[in-house]
């Protein structure tokens, strides 16, 4: 093998490896500030595998071999919006299919009898956010029961709706 050859794999391992180390600290800093954690919360995981239990036999095994890989969940405005960071997309979890490219799946849940709605975000194949209209602390210790599973629209989830309230609605969609 020529050594030319040998010292850029090992700058591409190196750049690797330091890019993992940098995550994994950025990462330990949002879990000690209490933004995010290497697992699901129970009520992200409830609402993500009624999605997934409604989906054909190749996209579940497909979504359940993605979240059997490593990844960080980041959690934006108080578990609102829950983001899915895998530290690998590997390219054989992909779910393959358009509908999988962008998407929204909606879900219509009652907590403690109340209605609510959640949101699973896809995107480029991969499972990306669970997003819910109301804090994550609201639903701690709260009776979950799904009622419906509908596909959405993505410019219309929570993240999209807290971005209009930030930031302003943009100058197309006015």
């Amino acid at each position: 093998m020529p050594v030319w050859l040998v010292v850029e794999v090992a700058k591409m391992n190196l750049k690797s490896t330091f890019r993992s180390i940098l995550l994994r600290v950025w990462d330990f800093s949002l879990f000690i500030t209490g933004e995010g954690s290497w697992k699901l919360r129970y009520h992200e995981k409830l609402i993500i595998d009624e999605v997934v239990k409604s989906l054909g036999d190749e996209q579940r095994d497909q979504i359940c071999r993605q979240l059997s890989q490593p990844f960080f969940v980041q959690r934006m405005h108080g578990g609102r919006v829950n983001t899915i960071c895998f530290y690998h997309e590997d390219e054989k979890h992909r779910v393959h299919g358009n509908q999988f490219e962008d998407s929204m799946i909606k879900v219509d849940f009652t907590a403690d009898g109340k209605k609510q709605r959640a949101h699973v975000v896809f995107y480029k194949g991969f499972i990306n956010k669970v997003e819910f209209k109301k804090e994550g602390g609201f639903y701690r210790s709260k009776t979950i029961k799904v009622c419906s599973i509908s596909c959405g629209d993505p410019e219309k989830s929570h993240s999209a709706a807290l971005d209009r309230l930030e930031h302003g609605r943009s100058e197309e969609g006015q």
